[in-house]
């Protein structure tokens, strides 16, 4: 589906979704399916250990075999029989504290192992998984001293055991140090990243509930030819009922997963009020794979004297590459003065996707100048812990990866000394690179709208057992050694270098009958008065601009509960490295 199923990593989604951008060879399905070791312990560990779990955990089994409770039961003191060993084919791992099997060696051993060639899973336990997760976590975590060390088999799901593995820190702000620790169902990673592609609807949503208000559902945008937009449903749509179930008091699980099901082929009735009307209209979608667009407009907006080149980016995926390729040309051959990129919905993606439009933006003042640099945990300080390849300073990226356009191909350039960039809590990961690199070697940024979601670190994506794992591994920072944006980038009135203030205006994101783009829109609207004034709009006057197109909700949106496409994040691909 387009809008994404867990907890919002705006705030996850994107990350990214992390990543920095040394060229890395990546992970090998052969790799993937390296022969596994297990751990041989005697047999006296053995009964020793049994007997501890039955004391402590009451858990039957030992050495992955089953058993119950009176199995597990010592023999008596005065009987010197030696227990029999684990069976021969047994996987279970034996727990030590502190002891961490490299987790190369640990992997697609499953309980439910899949079909597939590609994976050559073996057949497993939980416990198997969780062990997995254990020292995947304790080798490449950033903050890998500061998680606890369970038993994994006394955590029966990896979902929730993978929870347990992260930090409680907190930020100067307060708020979790790690917002971005999420899992995904591997084939719909790979669709997403590597195809472009959901299934649902394809459309983008927020939601409301703020000062006591009955709980709300607007749109912010729809994919083009999907469901959604040929049932007109766009950007300022509210959504009032989902199968005759009105939204007023929240959602059930069936009616969010009727707003976003998992396959395609369902039917969904839902009531809208669209931007423009006061009728009520009942509307019937059939879900269905969309192809996501992750450059959505590109135009050139004359303003005054001054050619002002727009573009509307909600995505670092792989398709985004050609897409943005494509855009810089056009651009480029306007002669644009100034450029308006709009990721104020863009969660992230492919690190080496922003680099690449960080490149076509600054041109030749980013040759062989430093984008991100990536900083593992202090177990890697010399080599990548995911592809075992030198760590290097990732430069700009000059030419196409070949990730959807031809690689080796030289990007276009603007050339600019400045960029503005339109921004809300939505604007995360691989997007706040793009930010974070240009003010790395001096390109000016002017932020408008928002305070952006605060992600300086990266992960890769790594399967096991059909799950995707999104670890914090990496922390990103630019040529000039800043990273620590951890609460986001802040419009304000001036800039500090070396800092998260970002010189720019802040102004509301309107949820309006003005599309994306418009010159009427809020967010633009703000940036077409600075470029043209270089000052921020009063307060009355973008507040009264507000209240005459805005369905209002009092305030922002609250995106926790729908829009969490941000936790979208890093992912090995053939022919590139880690995103973030």
């Amino acid at each position: 589906m387009f809008v994404n199923l867990t907890a919002d990593d705006g705030q996850f989604l994107s990350d990214y979704y992390l990543e920095s951008d040394a060229i890395c060879a990546p992970l090998t399905s052969s790799e993937h399916a390296k022969l596994h070791c297990f751990i041989k312990k005697s047999a006296k560990f053995l009964s020793t250990h049994c007997l501890m779990l039955f004391i402590i955990s009451l858990i039957s089994g030992c050495g992955g075999s089953g058993g119950s409770m009176m199995d597990l039961a010592p023999e008596p003191a005065f009987e010197e029989t030696e227990p029999e060993p684990p069976p021969e084919n047994s996987t279970d791992i034996l727990w030590s504290p502190g002891i961490y099997e490299p987790w190369r060696n640990l992997s697609q051993i499953c309980a439910n192992p899949r079909n597939n060639d590609d994976y050559n899973d073996q057949q497993g336990s939980i416990s198997n998984e969780n062990n997995w997760i254990r020292s995947y976590s304790d080798d490449t975590y950033l903050w890998y001293d500061e998680l606890p060390d369970i038993d994994p088999k006394t955590v029966s799901s990896t979902s929730e055991y993978f929870e347990l593995m992260k930090t409680d820190s907190v930020t100067e702000s307060g708020t979790p140090k790690d917002k971005y620790h999420y899992t995904e169902d591997t084939e719909a990673w790979n669709n997403y990243f590597e195809r472009g592609a959901n299934v649902g609807f394809g459309m983008r949503l927020t939601s409301s509930n703020s000062n006591g208000e009955s709980y709300r559902i607007f749109v912010l945008y729809s994919e083009p030819l999907s469901p959604a937009a040929e049932a007109s449903i766009v950007r300022g749509t509210e959504i009032i009922s989902i199968n005759n179930e009105t939204v007023s008091d929240g959602l059930s699980q069936g009616m969010y997963d009727a707003l976003f099901p998992a396959t395609t082929g369902v039917e969904t009735s839902i009531e809208v009020l669209y931007a423009e009307s006061d009728d009520v209209k009942s509307v019937n979608m059939t879900s269905a794979e969309i192809t996501i667009t992750p450059v959505q407009k590109v135009d050139v907006i004359q303003h005054g004297a001054i050619s002002v080149g727009y573009m509307l980016f909600n995505q670092h995926i792989a398709s985004a590459e050609k897409q943005l390729l494509d855009a810089m040309q056009t651009l480029k051959i306007s002669k644009i003065d100034e450029l308006v990129i709009d990721m104020r919905y863009n969660g992230g993606g492919y690190l080496s996707i922003a680099s690449q439009l960080a490149f076509m933006v600054a041109g030749e003042s980013a040759i062989n100048q430093i984008f991100e640099r990536s900083t593992f945990n202090d177990k890697h300080q010399v080599y990548n812990p995911i592809t075992q390849q030198r760590i290097e300073d990732g430069l700009f990226i000059t030419e196409t990866q070949g990730l959807s356009a031809e690689a080796g191909e030289p990007l276009p350039t603007l050339n600019l000394s400045k960029v503005y960039i339109l921004s809300t809590e939505r604007t995360c990961s691989a997007s706040e690179a793009v930010i974070n690199g240009l003010r790395g070697i001096d390109i000016e940024v002017i932020l408008i709208g928002g305070t952006t979601c605060g992600k300086p670190y990266g992960f890769y994506g790594i399967d096991n057992c059909g799950t995707t794992y999104l670890t914090i591994q990496i922390k990103g920072t630019n040529a000039k050694g800043f990273g620590d944006f951890g609460d986001g980038f802040v419009p304000s009135p001036s800039n500090v270098p070396a800092s998260a203030s970002v010189r720019g205006c802040r102004a509301i994101d309107t949820i309006s009958t003005d599309s994306l783009g418009q010159e009427e829109e809020s967010l633009l609207s703000t940036a077409l008065h600075h470029i043209a004034n270089g000052t921020c709009p009063s307060s009355s006057s973008s507040s009264s601009s507000i209240q005459k197109k805005q369905k209002t909700f009092g305030r922002e949106p609250d995106s926790e509960k729908l829009d969490n496409t941000s936790k979208w994040a890093v992912k090995i691909l053939s022919r590139h490295s880690q995103s973030r």
